[in-house]
Formats: C-alpha cells, structure tokens, sequence
C-alpha cells in the first residue's frame, strides 16, 4: 500500500515538473517574442520618423519652408529615435544653434497674441541668425536629406 501511494506520488511531482517546464518554455518563447516584436515596432517607428526627417531637410534645402521652422521640427523629430543615434548638437551644431534660438519664439496662433513691433522683433532676431549660420545650415540639411540610421 506504501508503495503504491509513493509510485502515485512521485507520478503526480512528475507531472507537474514536466507542467512546470512547459510553461517555462512558453514563458521563455513568449519573452523573446515580445522582444522582437518590440525591436520590429521600435524599427519600423525609426523609419518612419527618419522618412519624415529627410522629406523636411529636403524641402528646407529646396527652400520650400521657412528655415527655422525647419530645423523646430527636424529636432522634434529627432529627439524621439530610438535609441538616439547620436547627439544632435554635437552631429548638426548650426542646426542646433539655431533651434535654441527660435524654440521659445511664439509660433502659429501663440504668435497672434503678441504686437506687431514685438513680432517684428522676433522675425529680426530669427533672420539675423538664418543668415549667420545660413550656408552652415544648409550643409547639415544635405546630410540630413540622406541620412539613414
């Protein structure tokens, strides 16, 4: 009788041991496949927003948009690969200079809200740096238009 209820013991701590290990190997196959899911989707959000940067340093190149309104977005952008590539003031330094000038200057309906004299002194103050770092900008959106990751 002893030896029955131990046979029947040591069945059922097998077979839960062997339930144990499945569910193991689930959640090992399980983890790995959320990871790759998760570096596919990181991958593919890559793209699209490296797609998104070179269509506005293109359109900044071909003058299709006001320069620094450009550079604003091309930040935007940028700030959100993932993992960062590299630093964006250190890889476009004019790029960068010139978003840390205008990035508190009001945009859009922001904008309206100020007088006219002190829009005008915004719109000096961004001119007046397009123009100084103007040819050094325009050769970071060349290797910005290309850029791939």
């Amino acid at each position: 009788m002893m030896t029955g209820l131990f046979v029947l013991a040591s069945l059922v701590v097998l077979a839960l041991a062997i339930y144990a290990g499945r569910l193991l190997y689930q959640l090992r196959h399980q983890r790995l496949s959320q990871t790759a899911h998760i570096a596919r989707m990181k991958q593919q959000r890559n793209d699209t927003l490296l797609g998104h940067i070179r269509d506005l340093a293109k359109a900044g190149e071909q003058d299709m948009g006001v320069v620094s309104e450009v550079v604003i977005r091309i930040y935007q952008l940028w700030i959100h690969l993932q993992p960062a590539p590299h630093g964006f003031a250190e890889a476009y330094p004019a790029c960068f200079e010139l978003y840390e000038i205008v990035c508190d200057m009001p945009r859009g309906e922001q904008r309206q809200t100020y007088r006219k004299k002190e829009r005008m002194a915004f719109d000096l103050q961004r001119l007046k740096a397009e123009a100084r770092l103007g040819q050094r900008i325009e050769e970071e959106l060349l290797t910005l238009s290309q850029l791939t990751y």
